[in-house]
């Protein structure tokens, strides 16, 4: 994983296929492991280890919500203390505004950021995370995969 984040950042690429590629990079990675080096994703098993083999439906609610709740508190805050205002434009067309508001919501929010996220999950907690609690335990495993992580998304950003 640290060699393929390592090679990304030489790659000529700026912005969003930037972000597209480093956020989709623990994923190819645990593809790598999990096709290639260990061979564990040719069998029923493999792929359950990631956690894929349940749909997560029960707590679908809170991931959508929560998010929100923390955005809307945030905002009021923002707004409140007058660090930040909104003025609509004079010409502005209220029902075009949320069509197309709704869509950019669609695309952003559910197209992009959950397909990535599920991706980004799937390559740091579903694959590695399992293993190193097995080797050193609960908080260390979740320790050093936070410290890589950390160090991925500084190499990935510079």
């Amino acid at each position: 994983m640290f060699t393929l984040v390592v090679g990304v950042t030489f790659l000529p690429l700026e912005g969003q296929p930037m972000l597209l590629l480093a956020m989709s990079m623990p994923t190819i990675a645990t593809l790598l492991m999990l096709l290639v080096v260990t061979r564990d994703g040719f069998s029923r098993r493999g792929w359950a280890s990631l956690g894929v083999h349940r749909s997560g439906l029960k707590g679908l609610p809170i991931a959508f919500v929560a998010p929100a709740v923390v955005l809307g508190a945030a905002s009021a805050v923002v707004w409140s203390a007058g660090a930040a205002t909104f003025t609509p434009p004079a010409d502005l067309d209220a029902a075009a505004w949320v069509v197309s508001l709704a869509q950019g919501m669609f695309q952003n929010m559910i197209i992009i950021g959950g397909t990535l996220a599920l991706a980004e999950e799937i390559g740091w907690r579903g694959y590695p995370l399992p293993r190193l609690a097995n080797a050193v335990g609960n908080k260390r495993g979740m320790r050093s995969l936070d410290s890589c992580t950390v160090c991925s998304i500084c190499l990935s950003s510079s």
